[in-house]
């Protein structure tokens, strides 16, 4: 058995998969059931024994005590947050979290538009703006379709979404639309090419 938040339930499957079972709410940005774990958000973490871990990646392990909403799991949040926006404008769900979180981008400053977007795909916009690099999209076009269009580029803040440095429309993409579909910020969505 695991204790989170005071409740017992069954140490079966992911931290995260015990903290719903015990009704928890715990975000996970990167987290989809069809693909494999990430661990690329980091919006899952969660207090266990003490320390700090992803939920989405740790084992749920037999006797241990899980904090979902102590004060360092908030204050961790917030400033996961305050991050996010300081390299995104997140759209959707996400954006709607983060800010539930109460961050609001005065801690390190909001995103600075980049203006990258690419309308060239007949069904398929990127607007880098609102990209969190969760890496969904990546993970769904690889083990969802079995397709390799999209990478990550670059290292920390400079680290963006790309395929090639091509119009998008000129890539391998199959137009299968898991990208759309699992974009939890509204960086790749449903359009006509202009």
């Amino acid at each position: 058995m695991i204790w989170i938040d005071g409740r017992e339930v069954a140490a079966e499957g992911s931290l995260l998969d015990a903290c719903r079972a015990a009704g928890a709410d715990v975000p996970a940005f990167c987290e989809e059931p069809r693909l494999s774990a990430g661990g690329h958000c980091r919006a899952c973490m969660v207090e266990m024994d003490g320390r700090m871990v992803a939920a989405c990646t740790t084992p749920a392990a037999e006797g241990a005590v899980i904090h979902t909403q102590s004060e360092r799991v908030q204050a961790y949040r917030r400033d996961l947050g305050e991050l996010m926006l300081r390299e995104a404008s997140p759209q959707g769900w996400v954006g709607e979290r983060i800010r539930a979180w109460g961050a609001t981008g005065g801690r390190y400053g909001v995103a600075v538009p980049l203006g990258r977007q690419d309308h060239s795909h007949a069904t398929i916009h990127f607007d880098a703006d609102h990209c969190i690099r969760c890496r969904r999209c990546l993970r769904a076009c690889e083990e969802i379709e079995g397709a390799f269009v999209f990478a990550i580029e670059g290292r920390g803040e400079a680290s963006h979404l790309a395929w090639g440095g091509i119009p998008f429309s000129e890539t391998d993409c199959v137009t299968c639309g898991a990208c759309v579909e699992l974009c939890p910020a509204g960086a790749l969505v449903a359009g006509e090419a202009k």
